[in-house]
């Protein structure tokens, strides 16, 4: 899990990942005194939705400065290992947007949340399918086996296909009662270096200042032939699985 990112950071250059979250809170549909667990609620912007239906959320994210915004909201927030819940028997639902692909041990993040649930609760997430941000990632790819000064390329995200993500919450105890496969792109506006930054976190997180430029730089100027640059603006490729699973 690589993503230490500020909460000033994220909300400069990646605040349209809550604005784009209406969908996935309309499938979790949180009801009145529901006990709801955002897992890698960020700064926190989607928990202040749920909580204001009348539901009673507790936000937890790995990432101190992201849960000490999501405090300013007035929430009830804590910082957790999310891929290690320790919670039993406790929740109605649990949700999570844009999160599940930092979380690259997925059987103990569903053992986790299956665990956490009530009989019968749902777990109601979306977050990178197999083919997000797919041309950004052979760019990626691409730079690193130009350059042994970068190091071994390895996946940013875990980002399954869905048929092998339903397998997955089946065998881990849950009746999967909608999922779905879906394209948005995505306009990065101005913080398109920054919002990139953001996203290979954990493969620059070492590189020198001027490493880090000589990878941008490259970076940027191949995503300039991959579609994601139209000569105006940059949009981003992403594609989205989105769930609501029951713990049987």
């Amino acid at each position: 899990m690589e993503n230490n990112v500020s909460a000033s950071q994220y909300q400069n250059n990646a605040a349209f990942v809550a604005e784009l979250g209406s969908g996935v809170l309309s499938l979790l549909a949180a009801k009145r005194d529901e006990y709801i667990l955002d897992l890698g609620c960020g700064d926190g912007v989607l928990s202040k939705k749920i909580a204001l239906t009348g539901a009673k959320v507790l936000a937890v994210d790995y990432n101190q400065d992201m849960v000490n915004k999501a405090l300013e909201r007035d929430l009830d927030a804590q910082v957790c290992d999310v891929e290690k819940l320790c919670y039993d028997n406790r929740f109605d639902a649990v949700f999570s947007n844009a999160a599940l692909h930092w979380m690259t041990d997925y059987q103990c993040v569903i053992n986790g949340v299956h665990k956490a649930l009530k009989t019968g609760g749902r777990f109601v997430a979306e977050f990178g399918e197999h083919d997000n941000l797919i041309n950004i990632r052979q760019v990626l790819k691409q730079v690193h086996s130009e350059n042994k000064l970068f190091g071994e390329y390895r996946e940013p995200c875990f980002n399954p296909k869905l048929a092998f993500y339903k397998n997955a919450l089946e065998d881990g105890g849950f009746k999967v009662t909608h999922i779905e496969r879906f394209e948005r792109p995505t306009p990065l506006g101005e913080g398109a270096v920054e919002w990139f930054q953001m996203y290979a976190c954990g493969l620059i997180k070492n590189f020198n200042q001027d490493t880090l430029t000589l990878y941008i730089n490259r970076t940027m100027h191949l995503l300039k032939q991959h579609y994601v640059f139209d000569g105006n603006s940059w949009t981003a490729d992403f594609v989205r699985l989105r769930f609501c699973a029951i713990k049987l």
